[in-house]
């Protein structure tokens, strides 16, 4: 399992977003990591109806983890506020829970273009370790795209069960999944399904 690069650590902050690839990353360290503890960050905003709070709640019931040390939700007003404050925020969570390490689900994009959304800085790969804020970061999918993470979600014989309860939309007013934004269009690129 990708998780496996992270070493054995008592605390561990990883970052749910109630996506595929944050749960897929919260399976795996529920395999990898069962000794550690897992100290949940979530981001949600608020303006624009992107509150993921019922997805990852529906998320963490299926997976039943028992390591949970806390869950710290953080609301933004809307995306743009949520970029300014999230690198202060990160280094205040990692700083109260005397965390060893911090973890995330970033992925690569398609090699296609999908049309407009596209966040260039998942375009090239980067190093599945880094520090930042005086701690370490550690991304195991770094390397994968939506594609790589549907085939995992396969081999772990999860697709049926995890995979229904995320979300990926991040369509400002219903229906989610819109089926137009950037985000549901990359979904459905690896997973043939919103």
């Amino acid at each position: 399992m990708e998780t496996n690069i992270i070493p054995q650590h008592e605390r561990i902050g990883v970052l749910v977003s109630g996506g595929i690839d944050s749960t897929l990353l919260l399976y795996q360290l529920s395999k990898t990591h069962s000794k550690s503890k897992l100290y949940l960050w979530s981001g949600s905003r608020l303006d624009d109806g992107q509150f993921n709070l019922k997805h990852i709640n529906d998320i963490l019931l299926e997976l039943k983890l028992n390591n949970i040390g806390a869950h710290n939700i953080v609301t933004f007003k809307n995306r743009e506020d949520g970029k300014q404050k999230r690198s202060k925020l990160h280094k205040q969570f990692v700083d109260m829970f005397k965390l060893d390490c911090m973890v995330n689900g970033f992925t690569l994009n398609p090699p296609e273009d999908l049309g407009e959304g596209r966040d260039e800085k998942r375009d090239t790969v980067r190093a599945k370790k880094s520090e930042q804020n005086g701690i370490t970061y550690y991304m195991p999918f770094v390397e994968l795209t939506k594609k790589d993470i549907a085939k995992q979600y396969e081999e772990n014989g999860i697709r049926d069960s995890l995979f229904p309860l995320t979300v990926s939309c991040e369509a400002v007013e219903p229906p989610r999944p819109c089926k137009k934004c950037w985000w549901c269009k990359e979904r459905y690129w690896g997973f043939g399904e919103y």
